[in-house]
C-alpha cells in the first residue's frame, strides 16, 4: 500500500515539473522575435527611410540619436544626397518638401529643423532646382542682415515704466510695459532666437519674433524673399495684435 502511494506521488511529481518546463518555452521564443525585429528596425533606419513627401518627390534620410543626417532628395529621374542635418524633434512636421514657382519656373524647397528649445527655434531653408536638384545658390540670403539695416528700436526705462518703439519703413510700434515685468531688460529688441520660414502665394518668407528680455517676444519682423531669392521687403508686426 506505501509503496503504491509513493508511486503515484512521484507520478504527480513528474507531471508538475514537465508541465513547468513547458511553458517556459514559448516566453524564449518570444524573446528572440522581438530581438530580431528589433534588429530589423535598427538595420531600416541604416539603410534610410522616407521623412518626407510632395507628390513624386520624396525626401530620406538616415535616423541617428535626434538627428536625421545623410539626407537625399529624391525624384523619378534622380536623386541626390547633401550634406544636411534636421533634428527629429518636430518630426513628421520637419523636415518638410515643397513645391513653389518663386520665379516662373517651379523650385523645390525643403525646410529644415536646426536648432529648438525654451525661447529658441531655429529653421534652415534650401531652394533646389528640378532637373539637376542644384541649390539656387548656397544659402538664402541671411534674414537678419536685413533686419539690423531696417529695424530700429529703443527701451527707455523711467520712473518704474518701460517704453518700447520700434520702427521699420515708417512703421512706429510703441509698447508700454512695467519694469518689474522683468528682471533684466534689453537696451534693444534683440533678433535671432527664432528664425522660421513659410511660403504663402509662392513667395518665401522669413518670420523673425524679438525680444525685450530674456525670451519675451513682442514683435515680430517678416522678411519676403524676392525671385531671385534676395530680400526685397521688411515689415514689423505687434505680436499681441
Amino acid at each position: 500500500m506505501h509503496i503504491k502511494n509513493i508511486f503515484i506521488v512521484s507520478a504527480l511529481l513528474l507531471l508538475v515539473v514537465g508541465c513547468g518546463q513547458f511553458s517556459e518555452e514559448p516566453n524564449v521564443n518570444n524573446s528572440t522575435n522581438d530581438k530580431n525585429v528589433h534588429q530589423s528596425l535598427e538595420e531600416l533606419v541604416e539603410q534610410g527611410v522616407e521623412i518626407a513627401r510632395a507628390g513624386d518627390l520624396s525626401l530620406l534620410a538616415t535616423k541617428q540619436g535626434n538627428v536625421f543626417k545623410g539626407i537625399t532628395l529624391q525624384t523619378k529621374a534622380i536623386s541626390k544626397t547633401f550634406p544636411w542635418t534636421s533634428l527629429t524633434t518636430y518630426y513628421p512636421d520637419f523636415p518638410s518638401i515643397h513645391v513653389v514657382d518663386v520665379d516662373g519656373d517651379g523650385k523645390i524647397i525643403v525646410i529644415l529643423l536646426k536648432e529648438t528649445g525654451t525661447g529658441f527655434h531655429i529653421q534652415e531653408i534650401h531652394v533646389l532646382n528640378f532637373e539637376d536638384l542644384n541649390e539656387i545658390v548656397p544659402e538664402v540670403e541671411n534674414p537678419l542682415k536685413y533686419i539690423e539695416e531696417k529695424v530700429t528700436s529703443k527701451i527707455i526705462k523711467n520712473n518704474g515704466k518701460v517704453t518700447l518703439i520700434v520702427e521699420c519703413n515708417d512703421k512706429i510700434i510703441e509698447k508700454t510695459f512695467n519694469e518689474s515685468d522683468a528682471g533684466v531688460w534689453n537696451e534693444h529688441v534683440a533678433f535671432g532666437g527664432i528664425v522660421r520660414f513659410k511660403l504663402h502665394n509662392n513667395h518665401i518668407y522669413a518670420e523673425i519674433p524679438g525680444t525685450v528680455a530674456s525670451t519675451w517676444y513682442v514683435v515680430t519682423a517678416i522678411v519676403e524673399y524676392g525671385p531671385n531669392l534676395n530680400v526685397v521687403n521688411v515689415t514689423i508686426e505687434d505680436i499681441d495684435q
